[in-house]
């Protein structure tokens, strides 16, 4: 399975996720009662995600301009995931996803080079640091994020050790979110349904899937649809309400 395999899968089921949100408990009674298994099976998207992060910076030529792209995307999707989760253009309670890719980049970026010059004690705080701002800035899934994107990091190549090293790190939040949040079973639940993308990942066989100009047109596609579906998705779900 390519990578692009894996971002059609995380894009999909991110999809059915924020319709499962915004779209599905405004639907008659048959179809309402489908948001929880939507919102379940949109679990699934950002360890996808967190994987293909990981995977990116060692194919990426420059990290530095990775990064510049993912935190460009965060500026530019937030007024879209402001319309749709808090019903207007801008609130600073929470922040798209976009924030915790590129703080997990971030993190696994300083974490190779301060590892590469002999400093453990500064690759280890470069990881809190980055999980830290993520729960400062409320960005979506937060330092959850961090730690999902480098099991995957340090397990490359490695996919018994991968697999071990996330069940437990899953199977840690999990119990913590059970018996410490005010919501603890519903983000317990997501968290376990999370542990099923190792699925594709297991599959994946460390090919792109595109070629040429082709993988040009993909990179802008998945960039921009995060933005672009928020946006949508918040209009059909302002039409619906006055409907």
């Amino acid at each position: 399975m390519s990578s692009l395999a894996l971002k059609l899968i995380a894009v999909v089921t991110m999809i059915i996720d924020h319709m499962g949100y915004a779209l599905a408990p405004m639907m008659p009674a048959p179809l309402a009662s489908l948001a929880p298994a939507m919102r379940l099976v949109g679990r699934l998207a950002m360890p996808l995600f967190c994987f293909l992060i990981a995977e990116g910076y060692f194919h990426t030529r420059s990290p530095r301009r990775y990064l510049m792209r993912l935190s460009l995307f965060a500026l530019l999707s937030e007024v879209p995931y402001d319309l749709l989760f808090a019903r207007t253009p801008l609130e600073f309670s929470s922040q798209n996803v976009f924030f915790t890719l590129a703080l997990s980049l971030a993190a696994i970026w300083l974490y190779d080079r301060f590892e590469a010059r002999g400093l453990s004690a500064a690759s280890l705080l470069s990881l809190l640091v980055c999980a830290a701002l993520c729960e400062l800035l409320r960005s979506d899934y937060g330092a959850i994020g961090v730690l999902f994107t480098f099991v995957f990091y340090r397990f490359r190549g490695q996919p018994a050790a991968r697999a071990a090293a996330f069940l437990v790190a899953d199977a840690v939040l999990f119990l913590y979110s059970l018996f410490s949040r005010g919501n603890g079973l519903s983000w317990s639940l997501f968290l376990a349904c999370a542990a099923f993308a190792l699925i594709p990942i297991s599959l994946y066989n460390g090919e792109k899937g595109h070629t040429g100009r082709h993988g040009r047109f993909w990179q802008l596609f998945f960039y921009a649809f995060y933005p672009a579906h928020l946006l949508l998705l918040s209009a059909l779900a302002a039409l619906w309400a006055r409907w």
